[in-house]
């Protein structure tokens, strides 16, 4: 059985919960920041999902341990708050789930929250670091 990328069963673990659906609607991203079609301020609000690097935690066991930078962003600083605490709160809710294909253990805040600017985008983003641990494999 082929490895999920835990990042993408993330991904639609996010999708999957109503509360952040009210914040960011469906624009929740894997190693894309979406462009911005014209720097106004009606941008959406949304979150990113990026690998962070960094050793994992070492295990014997068939887990993955992944770090996961999780950048919101909004039209406005406190947009992207808002929509921090939103990821933030999905995040915290997932535990035990197995989605995409992929059992999820736990997501846990390493770091954060850090106010930036996108230099790319230009949207104002909030950045926290999370610790992902995934089985590499869900039996059939």
């Amino acid at each position: 059985m082929a490895i999920v990328p835990p990042l993408e069963a993330l991904r639609a673990a996010l999708l999957a919960d109503p509360l952040l659906a009210v914040a960011v609607g469906e624009h929740v991203y894997v190693d894309v920041v979406p462009a911005r079609a014209t720097p106004s301020l009606e941008a959406e609000a949304g979150v990113m999902l990026r690998h962070a690097g960094g050793p994992g935690a070492a295990r014997h066991a068939a887990l993955l341990a992944v770090r996961v930078d999780v950048h919101a962003f909004g039209a406005t600083p406190y947009a992207a708050m808002l929509a921090h605490y939103a990821a933030h709160d999905a995040l915290r809710r997932v535990e035990r789930l197995t989605i995409a294909g992929t059992l999820i253990h736990s997501v846990l805040p390493e770091a954060g929250p850090m106010s930036v600017t996108n230099p790319t985008t230009e949207y104002p983003e909030v950045v926290s670091t999370w610790a992902l641990l995934t089985a590499e494999e869900v039996p059939a």
